[in-house]
């Protein structure tokens, strides 16, 4: 067992590690360079996160609820018909071994279901969408207590994960599904502001492996997503998806995280050899992109760390003492979002605390515009109606600064009344 923590300094040349306030985290992370910089900076604006409750809309909820708990039960029904077993449950591993015709102690997860969808199986892929419309029911149904209080106040956290992204706790927010998020609505006369980075982990990979393909395809001004799709597309003249940019969008993220063919194939709805083909064109044109991951996880073996660049540095015994190759391989893509994500969230961090400090130095308040929300690659602001355009200047002039050694990021300006209208 490894001590969760996070280093905030030193002390006679030895790291001060400090617990986690998340238990979910078995990692020892330092902060170094930079990284131990900008957490200092980012003291207030986490301050002023952890200040303000957010209004949280009764009657959306239930009406939310009561669809959810619909759609749940026709998708368990569903399943239980295929698997011709009215007690079956779909988010039971025991139920679902026995009704795929699975061995004791294989995994039903979704890489698992992925490959017996693939091979013919109707029941996996009833399953996967059962469980994501359970999941959706359960969070509304914990969700629950804040509707009829009216009000949420998570506890941010910009420490609370190993790779540097915000936390927040009692409740999370940050991976709350859309129909939760409806029922967020900004105070009268207030509106809720969103800045985010639009693909900000690929330009992180673009950037720090300097890939001319990947580096063109973000100067170039195109579509990324359509764009790498066309490209694949050429090369491989069978594959032809419905809807090129989404497909494009899954090759991306499949493939700068590291994802097995199988569960590539099944997420793009093709055969097994066009998504390992698919794979292979990609990072035949993106050569030095692949070759990026291999010497990072490389040096992450030999060094026994692995870091954002600007300092972040996650510790990784697990991976010099791993033989199992499946073992192996999850803990080189934990490592690898660490690096990858970890820099896009630091980059985040910086614009954020660039923001909220041009925000007071122009005197405008809390009361005018404070920050609310931080998700991961965007950060939210409630702003008073009143103020809207000018706090939406001041932001933007400094959001919109360039990162050294970094390419251009595109970013994306929201306006709403609920947080599902101002986020992704």
């Amino acid at each position: 067992m490894h001590l969760a923590g996070i280093a905030l300094g030193s002390k006679d040349g030895c790291a001060v590690l400090v617990p986690c306030i998340s238990p979910r985290y078995d990692s020892i992370v330092e902060l170094t360079g930079q990284s131990e910089a900008l957490e200092q900076r980012l003291i207030p604006s986490t301050s002023e996160l952890n200040s303000y409750p957010l209004r949280v809309n009764h009657a959306t909820w239930q009406r939310n609820l009561d669809a959810a708990e619909e759609s749940a039960r026709f998708w368990i029904h569903t399943c239980q018909q295929e698997a011709k077993d009215e007690l079956f449950r779909p988010n039971s591993t025991e139920d679902c071994r026995k009704a795929l015709g699975l061995p004791p102690g294989t995994s039903t997860d979704a890489d698992t279901l992925a490959d017996l969808a693939l091979k013919g199986s109707k029941l996996a892929p009833l399953i996967s969408v059962a469980r994501t419309e359970m999941l959706i029911r359960g969070q509304l149904r914990k969700w629950g207590g804040y509707a009829r209080a009216g009000a949420v106040q998570p506890h941010w956290d910009s420490m609370g994960t190993p790779h540097g992204r915000y936390s927040s706790e009692n409740p999370c927010l940050n991976n709350r599904v859309s129909v939760i998020r409806e029922t967020v609505e900004a105070d009268e006369g207030c509106s809720f502001l969103s800045f985010d980075l639009s693909q900000a982990e690929y330009v992180v990979w673009a950037s720090l492996s300097k890939d001319p393909t990947l580096c063109t395809a973000f100067e170039s001004g195109q579509d990324f997503h359509t764009g790498m799709a066309e490209l694949v597309q050429r090369e491989v003249p069978p594959w032809n998806p419905p809807d090129l940019r989404a497909a494009g969008k899954t090759i991306n993220f499949a493939l700068l995280y590291m994802m097995q063919v199988t569960t590539l194939a099944y997420r793009l709805g093709c055969p097994v050899e066009t998504a390992a083909r698919i794979s292979s064109i990609y990072f035949k044109r993106a050569a030095r992109a692949k070759e990026y991951i291999t010497e990072t996880l490389t040096r992450a073996k030999s060094e026994g760390f692995i870091e954002t660049y600007f300092g972040r540095r996650r510790y990784c015994p697990e991976l010099q003492v791993a033989t199992d190759q499946k073992e192996v391989h999850q803990h080189q893509k934990s490592l690898w979002n660490h690096h990858i994500a970890g820099t896009a969230a630091e980059i985040t961090k910086w614009k954020q605390v660039r923001a909220c400090d041009g925000l007071r130095m122009a005197e405008f308040s809390e009361q005018h515009a404070r920050l609310c929300f931080q998700g991961y690659d965007a950060c939210i602001w409630h702003v008073n109606d009143q103020y809207l355009d000018d706090v939406r200047s001041e932001v933007e002039e400094r959001w919109n600064l360039k990162e050294e050694r970094f390419l251009c990021f595109k970013s994306k300006v929201r306006v709403g009344k609920t947080l599902a209208a101002v986020t992704g």
